[in-house]
């Protein structure tokens, strides 16, 4: 259905057509690509931009999640480890 509704834009209404194009990372140089693929923000906006759209990631939601919760463990254990110094000064 959505096909159906879109399909009569021309090519100046392109980011309509394809919205999660508005911004490809996959056209940055190399160093500033590798850090947008390194942060929890793309990867969390790959797994939105999937289960929104339908359609498939560039990873698979399955290193998409666990890449998140990874930051998560971590970010958990850095508060816990602080709260813990803190309280033992």
């Amino acid at each position: 259905m959505r096909r159906d509704l879109l399909s009569g834009l021309d090519q100046r209404d392109q980011p309509l057509r394809e919205p999660w194009r508005l911004f490809p990372v996959d056209s940055l140089p190399v160093v500033p690509r590798s850090l947008a693929f390194a942060t929890p923000l793309w990867h969390g906006v790959e797994l939105a931009r999937g289960s929104t759209l339908g359609i498939d990631t560039a990873w698979g939601w399955a290193a998409h999640t666990g890449y998140l919760l990874l930051w998560c463990a971590l970010g958990f254990w850095l508060a816990l480890h602080r709260f813990r110094r803190r309280l033992a000064d």
